[in-house]
């Protein structure tokens, strides 16, 4: 993920769904009058999740002209659905008045094991499924919406359900095509429900991970009020850690996770002191460094890394030069994970983090350390194209604006940020897109170039009018207008020297 962020799949959720197909596989080539035996001796695999796997295998086997197989597994499941005293599966076609796992709308089924199978392939990891739910959304543009009202009505046990939606919650909250904000609150509904219907106490680890992955799309939100987001993902990644224990042998990774996870809410927080929140920061990702060893886990050791670079950098008590040090030393520590050709995402990511840290760097020469963060950002620009990363291409766009302006090159800053606010608009990217508009604008109006000032201002103030918005409260919004006054009194000084009055005084009523 762009910002480090895990949701990875829970390794014991994973496991138990292997042990499903493999005992299928094991069904499937057994000789005729084994199959009781197979079962019996995996009697402690027999519940509704397998039941449910079954029903989906024997459909794409029936797809895919393996008639036999599919009706074989499909009186198996009967079967067991018998003795479990679960609703009878029926047919394709049939009808028991309620939604069966056999009933349920052809996509649906195939979605739900392709996505499995492609997650349990890859360790876990939601983007692999991403190909696959973009196949489906090109032949169905509701289909998300649709499996998520399929699964809620779904007659199968609390946790197998709430497994169901926790595994869709997982793909599309960091889905990055078609509306990035609708897939999110997708995302968000779909935990929601999730930890309405699942027993804490029966099925705690799994409510963990699902309060984690809530938390993580709270942080990503693009709706809603920013600072109250936060506050609601810090409040969801404190409850997954009442589970997961740095004490508990069995779940120093999943701590680990949820630690990494907290520093990056409390370094973007936005209620409290700033200072504080970025010690938090600090502290949660040096307290996940204590489990994610490079020799255990290499890769989740250098997210971190990575994380607490970006921490440092931003740190306000200590030495700023010390700080800015660190975080060089941090950056370049991923990289010895994160290579382009093994990690090709995270090594761009960690080329954008280390451009930053060169751009803001104070020891060493200048002008040597900003040719140094412009290769590094021109480097992750071979991964983040904007086709495929069209918000990290923005974000190295901006980036580079930056560098352009600090090496006095007004012409070729301002064409940087233009091009990120191509991207970066209001309602897509609002936070990404305040921060290209009030580069631009004050580049431009410390160049006095006053038409410039008054076209960045426009995007950043639109960015501030649709927070405003989104904002749960008058008080909040108060804030949100304090905070930007300065933009509000350059636009309005922007317009004077340009020639418009009018609008002048259009910004400076806005801005009461």
């Amino acid at each position: 993920m762009a910002k480090g962020f895990d949701s990875k799949q829970p390794k014991k959720v994973s496991k138990r769904q292997k042990a499903y197909f493999k005992l299928i596989g094991a069904l499937l080539e057994c000789r005729s009058g084994q199959e009781l035996k197979v079962l019996r001796a995996k009697h402690h695999l027999i519940d509704a999740g397998l039941i449910q796997t079954m029903l989906q295998v024997a459909m794409l086997l029936k797809e895919e002209g393996e008639r036999e197989l599919a009706e074989f597994l499909m009186l198996i499941a009967a079967n067991l659905a018998g003795t479990l005293k679960l609703e009878k599966p029926s047919g394709r076609h049939g009808n028991t008045g309620k939604a069966s796992p056999a009933a349920i709308p052809e996509e649906c089924r195939n979605f739900i094991i392709q996505a499995n199978m492609s997650m349990l392939k890859s360790d876990g990891s939601p983007e692999s499924a991403h190909p696959i739910l973009q196949a489906y959304l090109e032949r169905d543009p509701h289909f998300i919406q649709r499996f998520r009202n399929w699964a809620i009505d779904m007659q199968v046990e609390a946790e197998q359900k709430a497994f169901i939606l926790y595994n869709l919650s997982q793909v599309i909250v960091n889905f990055p095509i078609g509306n990035v904000a609708e897939n999110i609150e997708e995302a968000i509904a779909c935990c929601q429900t999730a930890l309405k219907v699942l027993n804490r106490d029966a099925n705690s680890e799994l409510w963990a991970e699902i309060q984690n992955l809530l938390g993580i799309a709270y942080c990503q939100r693009i709706k809603g009020d920013k600072a109250e987001n936060l506050e609601v993902a810090i409040d969801a990644f404190e409850k997954a850690l009442q589970v997961f224990t740095r004490e508990d042998e069995d779940s120093p990774e999943g701590w680990g996770k949820i630690q990494n996870n907290l520093g990056l809410a409390y370094r973007d927080r936005i209620w409290g002191e700033r200072a504080e929140n970025l010690e938090r920061a600090i502290a949660a990702h040096q307290a996940a460094l204590q489990v994610r060893t490079r020799d255990v886990c290499p890769k989740l050791w250098a997210m971190t890394q990575m994380n607490l670079a970006v921490d440092y950098r931003h740190r306000i008590e200590g030495d700023r030069a010390e700080n800015l040090e660190l975080a060089l030393a941090a950056n370049k520590a991923a990289l010895e994970v994160y290579t382009l050709q093994e990690f090709p995402s995270d090594w761009a990511g960690v080329q954008m983090n280390l451009g930053n840290a060169y751009l803001f760097r104070i020891r060493g020469e200048k002008s040597e350390n900003l040719d140094q963060a412009s290769a590094a950002f021109q480097a992750a620009l071979q991964v983040y194209t904007r086709n495929a990363f069209p918000e990290q291409w923005a974000m190295a766009q901006m980036d580079l604006g930056n560098v352009s302006q600090e090496r006095g090159q007004i012409v070729e800053a301002l064409t940087y940020y233009r091009a990120a606010l191509e991207i970066s608009t209001p309602t897509a990217y609002p936070e990404l897109c305040f921060k290209a508009g009030q580069n631009m604008g004050n580049t431009a109006f410390r160049a006095e170039l006053w038409a410039e000032a008054i076209e960045g201002y426009t995007a950043a103030l639109e960015a501030v009018e649709q927070n405003l918005i989104m904002a749960d409260s008058e008080a909040r919004r108060q804030e949100i207008k304090t905070e930007c006054q300065h933009i509000y009194a350059n636009m309005v000084q922007a317009c004077v020297n340009n020639g418009q009055p009018d609008k002048a005084r259009e910004y400076a009523q806005r801005s009461g």
